[in-house]
């Protein structure tokens, strides 16, 4: 699974394409229905994700008691799959969508066999497809107008991945359980991170 900023190979530096800003994904519809397309492509890729040594280590130390926390930015659910608990997502996570009116939470693997069976028809296939760090895939040359996207069962509502897009906030809880675990550590280790925005 790419990133964003990671040299040569995050999405800034190989791509003019641009992450999904959280305006232009409440404001249009053909925008929800051009993620949700492009999502449904990369959802086996993204899912059959496996952890790496680094993530098991992390499982293992903090199994051992050596690590009480793990906050992590990262959307792919790696760490839990690896066997640690305690863990903080940051920026969510695509395991799961929400419904951005109501707030009730669905599994991703339900909602794919939801658009699956919607979209019977809609079938693409390419040996071109790069998974972008939203948990989509950059296709631009399919029309996603006929692409059908369900609202919330319970509120009717837009429903988006569980994670934080562009333009949106981290929300106050996350945050809050964030400084708290800080506040009470002893030390911080930081891996994968300059700890710097450019």
């Amino acid at each position: 699974i790419t990133d964003y900023r990671s040299k040569n190979i995050g999405l800034f530096e190989r791509s003019k394409t641009r992450p999904i800003q959280h305006q232009e994904f409440l404001n249009s519809d053909a925008t929800r229905k051009r993620y949700w397309a492009r999502s449904f492509l990369a959802w086996p890729y993204i899912s059959s994700a496996a952890p790496n040594y680094n993530h098991y280590k992390l499982s293992f130390l903090q199994n051992k008691g050596y690590l009480k926390h793990i906050i992590t930015q990262n959307v792919d659910f790696l760490h839990c799959k690896a066997g640690s608990s305690n863990v903080t997502e940051l920026h969510g996570c695509l395991n799961r969508i929400k419904c951005l009116s109501c707030g009730v939470k669905r599994c991703r693997f339900e909602f794919q066999l939801e658009l699956s069976y919607l979209n019977s028809n809609w079938l693409y296939k390419s040996t071109e497809m790069q998974v972008a760090p939203d948990g989509d895939v950059n296709v631009e040359d399919i029309n996603f107008k006929d692409f059908k996207v369900p609202n919330c069962r319970n509120c009717n509502g837009i429903l988006q991945p569980g994670v934080v897009f562009f333009g949106d906030n981290v929300s106050s809880d996350v945050v809050n359980e964030t400084v708290n675990v800080l506040e009470k550590s002893d030390s911080v280790l930081v891996l994968g991170s300059s700890l710097q925005v450019c």
